[in-house]
């Protein structure tokens, strides 16, 4: 199997254009619909739980300070806002339109991803998009509306990506702000658009660095000093600080990357360590024959590491490992970096086949982790009120 730049690729690479195939945006369209309304269906069950309890009782329009206070050091500033306008439009009778809002952020992601990837092969944008879309081992992103946070950072990174790979560095630093103030997950976008900025554009280093600015004031002003509500469940993680927690970054990259490869397969840790063979040595095979990474898939990288090593130096001491809210941030970084694949008939049927398992695999786990998340919505944190 050889890796390689398709002409289209280049163009990109460049700095062109090139026009996607008059099919594909539709073909996107049908799957983003019909993926997002089984989604809705399967939520179906589900309603408000845990760290929700924050937006519904210490966030409130009438009060724009609670807007601006850090949620466990997040900035969530724009989900506070869309959010309390939903309670205060809808109340809090059904749960349905917060999981629209959060599938309306999950697909604007997917369509991120599939614009990235379109140039180097429709077919290649359709089969991540797909597998995305329908991604159950990132369950906790599809089925609590409170990872609007989340999913909101990840839909502004992966649009600001997908600006700066067309040197719109104006557009990118509006939408990494976007990204930084829905959660700190905006963090390896910023990294990453960094990557690309210094690839082909350094003087776009002064875009990248008004939304980082704007992070840094916000918690110069709100984030010190900040004290969590009473009423949150809370657990003893890692500390930033710790050397200990340091140590175990890169013990955790490690689980974590098995861990996305095996919800991105659908075919748990054994596909994970099929598909990491078969990708590691079809980059050898690419490297040799003079294959390189884009800026684009070199920075997604460097993103993909600062994003595991912020929840490892964190999480990496609890127990639950690299969570399903995690693996789909995860995902779709790993998702960016597919590059395009010559074009046989031994590479189009392996495609087909992973693409065939790795479907099936997270419809599965999607329809479990519906009924799942159904059963947590009993009890003291249901916040429903």
């Amino acid at each position: 199997m050889q890796l390689l730049f398709t002409k289209s690729m280049r163009g990109v690479d460049e700095g062109g254009q090139v026009g996607p195939p008059s099919w594909a945006w539709f073909a996107f369209a049908s799957l983003a619909v019909s993926a997002a309304a089984i989604t809705l269906w399967l939520g179906r069950g589900a309603s408000f739980w845990h760290d929700e309890c924050d937006f519904l009782h210490h966030r409130t329009l009438a009060d724009p300070l609670s807007l601006l206070v850090p949620h466990n050091d997040h900035a969530v500033v724009l989900p506070a806002v869309v959010y309390r306008v939903i309670v205060d439009v809808v109340g809090t009778a059904n749960y349905l339109p917060y999981l629209a809002l959060l599938q309306a952020a999950h697909v604007a992601t997917a369509a991120g991803l599939f614009a990235i990837l379109l140039p180097r092969s429709a077919w290649l944008a359709l089969g991540a998009a797909a597998v995305f879309l329908v991604l159950g081992s990132g369950a906790d992103n599809l089925f609590w509306a409170f990872q609007i946070t989340f999913v909101g950072s990840t839909a502004f990174g992966t649009w600001a990506l997908w600006a700066a790979e067309r040197g719109r560095w104006s557009l990118a630093s509006a939408l990494l702000a976007g990204s930084l103030f829905s959660s700190l997950v905006g963090v390896p976008f910023l990294i990453a658009a960094g990557v690309i900025a210094l690839a082909r554009d350094r003087q776009a280093i002064v875009w990248l660095g008004l939304p980082a600015g704007l992070l840094g004031g916000w918690w110069a002003v709100f984030g010190r000093g900040w004290v969590r509500p009473p009423d949150w469940a809370t657990t003893e993680y890692g500390s930033p600080a710790s050397i200990d927690s340091w140590s175990l970054v890169p013990g955790y990259l490690v689980k974590a990357t098995m861990t996305t490869l095996a919800g991105v397969s659908g075919q748990g840790y054994g596909g994970a360590v099929l598909f990491l063979v078969a990708l590691i040595a079809a980059a050898v095979v690419a490297y040799s024959r003079g294959w390189r990474p884009s800026p684009l898939q070199s920075g997604v990288m460097a993103g993909f590491v600062i994003f595991v090593a912020m929840v490892g130096v964190i999480r990496a001491t609890n127990p639950a490992g690299f969570t399903p809210r995690y693996v789909y941030v995860a995902a779709l970084l790993l998702l960016l970096i597919l590059p395009a694949i010559r074009h046989t008939r031994l590479t189009s049927a392996t495609a087909v086949v992973i693409l065939a398992l790795a479907l099936s695999g997270n419809v599965i786990t999607l329809v479990e982790k519906g009924a799942d998340w159904a059963t947590r919505t009993n009890g003291e944190l249901a916040c429903q009120r």
